[in-house]
C-alpha cells in the first residue's frame, strides 16, 4: 500500500459506514417512489471509488490491470457490505439490486477516468510527476 491508496482507503470506509448505518438515521429523500435514490447513490459512490483507485494505480505506475479486475474489487467489496448489512439486523437488507449498482458504478467510473485521460490527455502529466 502506498500513500496514493490512502483516498481510496478513506472513500471504502465512508462507503462501509454510511451502508451499515440504520436506515432511519439516514436523510429521507420525497422523490424516492419516483427514482430509486439508493440505487444511484451505489453508482456514484462505486464511480468515485473506482476513480481514485485508478488515480493510486497510476500515481505508482503500477501495470495497467483489466477492467474486470476493477469490477472484481467493486464486486466483492459491495458484496461483503451486503452481507454485513444481512447480518447486522439494523434494518438493512441484502440486495441484489444494490451489487449490480455497485458494479456498474465501477465499470462507469473505469469508464470515465480512461475517457479523461484520453480526453484531456493527462496521462503524460501523471507518469511525468510520478
Amino acid at each position: 500500500m502506498s500513500k496514493y491508496h490512502i483516498p481510496v482507503i478513506v472513500w471504502m470506509v465512508f462507503i462501509l459506514i454510511l451502508s451499515l448505518l440504520s436506515p432511519g438515521k439516514l436523510p429521507h429523500f420525497s422523490w424516492s417512489d419516483v427514482i430509486a435514490w439508493d440505487k444511484v447513490a451505489h453508482v456514484g459512490f462505486y464511480m468515485v471509488l473506482a476513480v481514485l483507485l485508478l488515480i493510486a494505480e497510476v500515481c505508482k505506475m503500477h501495470r495497467d490491470h483489466s477492467l474486470l479486475y476493477y469490477l472484481c474489487i467493486g464486486a466483492v467489496f459491495g458484496t461483503m457490505i451486503e452481507c454485513l448489512q444481512y447480518l447486522s439486523h439494523n434494518g438493512r437488507h441484502f440486495e441484489l439490486a444494490d451489487i449490480v449498482a455497485n458494479i456498474l458504478g465501477m465499470f462507469l467510473g473505469v469508464r470515465f477516468f480512461y475517457w479523461s485521460l484520453k480526453k484531456f490527455k493527462i496521462c503524460g502529466a501523471f507518469l511525468k510527476k510520478y
